[in-house]
């Protein structure tokens, strides 16, 4: 009877000591924040990335994300949104800690490249081409 009291503080102990800071190193940071644009109005379906590690989050149609599970370290929080600046910001990110990175972006024009299709594409010499071509005049 003894014993097993003895073995069962043992195990208490053991599990006390080598568990717990293994669940709080899992729990890591949050950031956590809100995209608008110059008006206030929130812009949804951002891309949010951390570099380095490459966690990401979606903005919500508030404008909102949340990236959870961040372990401790300095990052740089880069928002992708086709039509918008891209802004970034360095956040420092403490175990449990939550750090708060809201984005304000502006309007931005969308340049595309020109593609020509069909017979008034600008030719490649025949050698380059991945393919064989034959080319038929009026």
């Amino acid at each position: 009877m003894r014993s097993s009291k003895l073995l069962l503080a043992v195990v208490v102990t053991f599990l006390a000591v080598f568990s717990t800071p293994r669940v709080a190193a899992g729990q890591g940071g949050t950031i956590r924040g809100r995209v608008v644009d110059s008006t206030g109005a929130p812009i949804g379906q951002a891309v949010v990335v951390l570099d380095p590690g490459g966690q990401r989050a979606t903005t919500r149609d508030n404008g909102e994300y949340t990236i959870p599970q961040v372990a401790p370290g300095t990052y740089t929080v880069r928002l992708r949104r086709l039509g918008y600046a891209a802004p970034s910001a360095t956040v420092v990110v403490a175990n449990a800690r939550t750090v708060e990175q809201g984005f304000v972006v502006r309007r931005a024009a969308i340049s595309l490249a020109e593609v020509v299709i069909g017979s008034r594409a600008r030719h490649t010499a025949a050698e380059e081409l991945a393919v064989p071509v034959d080319v038929f005049t009026s």
